[in-house]
């Protein structure tokens, strides 16, 4: 038992220590409206702990980077980087005049599947932050705590060849919350059967759907309302 938490504690650290040296996830374009807060104001906390899943195992992810993204009725901020705790744990204020806030931990190397949002922040609340890092349990094999975490959305993405449909693996999915401004709240990768699903989805305007893979023209679109399945073709450049 100790060699294996030996195990996952030093690859959680490798993860960690990629991600930190490793550019951030390209974006769709570059949101202008993202600010660090100068003055937070006064309210509850929001707060949470982040944890990896590995192929060992789910450990607490400490030293990763989470953003809370704040909305108020005049627009929105962003908290800038919050470094985890040793045990994984991420705090902050929202501000009394907060409406909604979304939290994301994704970066290079982990993939963040469930959006999470928090649609009353200013009485405060707890969330913890899933990501994953094992390929494996990405595409339409996320584990059951995904799963248990809001609207799903599920999908297919293949291209079109002289055989037929052909699933694409490993493309690219991003979920914008933004109107596809970059404000990135779920992500993932399709499966060797070319699925994919996303947890958490949002009820709120804005959404917007990304695949992109290598090789490939990128598709967007959106037409999310009331959808939970998408087959998305992808073009060949």
């Amino acid at each position: 038992m100790k060699n294996r938490l030996a195990l996952i504690v030093s690859t959680l650290a490798a993860i960690v220590a990629v991600s930190a040296c490793s550019p951030p996830p390209t974006t769709p374009s570059d949101i202008k409206v993202f600010q660090p807060i100068v003055d937070p104001n006064s309210g509850a906390t929001v707060s949470g702990r982040v944890y990896v899943h590995t192929a060992d195992g789910v450990v607490p992810a400490a030293g990763a980077t989470v953003f809370g993204w704040i909305e108020t009725a005049s627009g929105g901020r962003s908290t800038g980087p919050i470094v985890t705790d040793a045990d994984g744990n991420y705090s902050f204020i929202p501000g009394i005049n907060a409406t909604r806030v979304r939290v994301n931990a994704m970066s290079a190397g982990l993939y963040q599947p469930c959006a999470v949002t928090l649609d009353s922040p200013a009485a405060g609340a707890t969330q913890d932050v899933h990501l994953i890092s094992d390929l494996a349990q990405l595409g339409a094999n996320l584990p059951d705590v995904f799963m248990m975490q809001g609207t799903l959305l599920s999908g297919l993405v293949f291209e079109t060849t002289s055989q037929g449909r052909q699933p694409l693996a490993n493309a690219a999915i991003q979920l914008d919350g933004q109107d596809g401004n970059g404000l990135l709240i779920a992500t993932t990768l399709t499966d060797g059967e070319g699925r994919f699903l996303l947890c958490g989805v949002p009820a709120s305007p804005g959404l917007y759907l990304f695949a992109n893979k290598d090789g490939f023209e990128q598709w967007g679109t959106g037409q999310l309302g009331g959808v939970s399945h998408l087959e998305i073709e992808l073009r060949g450049k």
